[in-house]
């Protein structure tokens, strides 16, 4: 059985955190140790937490398995994630098929961006059909995408510029490029899907949206999983934190 623990710390208090945090593993799982897996927001935490158990004994012991948050997820969701200039390619077969005058020199600065938009999305779950929407009227922002207050000022004022003025063609480009950003996500990620391959923001989504508390089980060979340390989590780590 697996026992998932999720504690909080704030920044300013890690080094103290990580000492106690050793200490109470010592006095109450200390004959458990090999048996835990521990995971930080970074690798380097988990680094100084295994310096300061270590400290805490005389001689060797059965030390827990040690993960940053991206290396646990990655493990679980056992995603094989290209390098960065493959994964630049596959976008580009897929976006070249909406602007075929559009050459690869021109599209990598482009194209870094939205894989880094498409991760940021998939790693705060976001819905897809919803980020990409354009808008055709601003009475449709609240209509159709039912945000926070906050979040819809921030969108209504982007949006707000198209309809205020007439556009000039670096706008309609925008608007050209814009409305189809939805199905080159789309297509990107079938792309990816069907060689196996997958951007980290995929790889994660794809585990929070499929992983079920008995996957989840099955997958870990940990009598327990204690997530330590962490601040501010996004909604897709929260999930599996808290599976």
């Amino acid at each position: 059985m697996v026992c998932s623990f999720l504690i909080c710390c704030a920044p300013s208090l890690y080094e103290n955190f990580l000492q106690d945090l050793a200490l109470e593993i010592k006095n109450n799982l200390n004959e458990k140790t090999g048996e835990l897996c521990l995971v930080f927001p970074t690798r380097r935490a988990g680094l100084f937490f295994q310096k300061e158990l270590a400290q805490l004994y005389d001689g060797p012991i059965w030390s827990p398995k040690v993960y940053s948050i991206q290396d646990y997820l990655l493990k679980l969701a056992d995603a094989n994630i290209p390098d960065q200039l493959t994964l630049l390619f596959e976008l580009y077969e897929v976006y070249h098929h909406y602007f075929p005058n559009e050459e690869f020199d021109a599209f990598y600065p482009w194209g870094e961006l939205l894989i880094k938009d498409f991760d940021d999305l998939d790693k705060y779950l976001a819905p897809a059909s919803k980020v990409f929407a354009t808008v055709n009227d601003l009475h449709q922002i609240d209509a159709d995408f039912g945000l926070p207050e906050e979040d819809m000022e921030r969108l209504k004022h982007f949006w707000r510029n198209f309809f205020e003025h007439d556009l000039s063609k670096l706008k309609t480009e925008f608007v050209n490029t814009w409305k189809n950003l939805n199905d080159i996500y789309s297509e990107y990620k079938s792309r990816l899907k069907e060689k196996g391959w997958a951007y980290e923001g995929m790889a994660y989504r794809n585990l929070a949206e499929n992983v079920s508390t008995e996957t989840f089980k099955a997958m870990s060979e940990f009598s327990q999983t204690i997530f330590a340390g962490f601040y501010a989590l996004s909604p897709q780590k929260r999930k599996l934190c808290l599976i």
